[in-house]
């Protein structure tokens, strides 16, 4: 597969998953349950920082043989 398929894929599973929390928060919210929308954001708040934490992580030390190799 190359670049451009690929880049298709993620970009249509990343707007399913929008579609479906906000589907979710819309439910939630047309019956007052106020308390599960508000969970639900936290929960999606909590697991993007955890995922962006562990991504630079995972760069940090993959990449930590450049360390002090680019100088400005």
């Amino acid at each position: 597969m190359n670049r451009e398929v690929h880049v298709r894929i993620w970009e249509r599973l990343e707007v399913r998953v929008l579609r479906a929390t906000r589907r979710y928060l819309q439910w939630a919210q047309g019956w007052a349950a106020y308390a599960n929308m508000y969970a639900a954001l936290l929960i999606m708040a909590l697991l993007c920082s955890g995922l962006i934490t562990l991504l630079f992580r995972l760069r940090d030390r993959l990449l930590s043989w450049q360390k002090g190799l680019v100088r400005w």
